[in-house]
């Protein structure tokens, strides 16, 4: 049997995403001028906002292209539907997307010890691995994205289609 505490999440979570659940506005006071149902539709009309403005930081430059409305499919494969979608208008957002996955990875990594050219040199044998860490990626694109991608980091003025 699911604990109160579970069915209220549930609830919410069914809000959030679909019809208003009863049980939960049956449960919850409203605020100031809002009642039960108003301050649960604040939640439904906030996810949505809150979930682009979590996509805009890490995909800043596509964005700025793409404007509010169009980062909608959160995730992960944020890239792939980019390029599915704008492939015959902006054919290198895919790969703009990317790059910015990558560097929001690689921005979050746990940092590891790495040596200086010196230490390298002194280090490495004949038949020496070189092994990268976490925060170090190789990328390949169709297209090259770096440019715009450093454009956008140095001005963030909106970029037109």
């Amino acid at each position: 049997m699911p604990s109160r505490l579970e069915l209220l999440q549930k609830g919410f979570v069914r809000s959030v995403f679909g019809e208003a659940d009863r049980e939960l506005i049956a449960s919850v006071q409203g605020g100031g001028k809002l009642s039960a149902a108003d301050a649960v539709d604040v939640y439904r009309g906030g996810y949505p906002a809150r979930m682009t403005e979590a996509l805009g930081e890490t995909f800043e430059a596509c964005w700025r292209i793409l404007g509010d409305h169009n980062l909608s499919d959160y995730g992960r494969s944020f890239s792939d539907f980019l390029l599915k979608r704008f492939k015959n208008c902006a054919p290198f957002i895919g790969d703009l997307g990317n790059l910015e996955w990558s560097f929001k990875e690689i921005f979050h990594a746990a940092p590891h010890a790495g040596l200086t050219a010196n230490n390298l040199s002194v280090a490495v044998k004949e038949n020496s691995i070189l092994i990268f860490g976490s925060a170090v990626q190789v990328l390949s694109f169709k297209h090259s994205p770096h440019g715009l991608w450093m454009r956008d980091c140095a001005d963030d003025s909106p970029l037109s289609r």
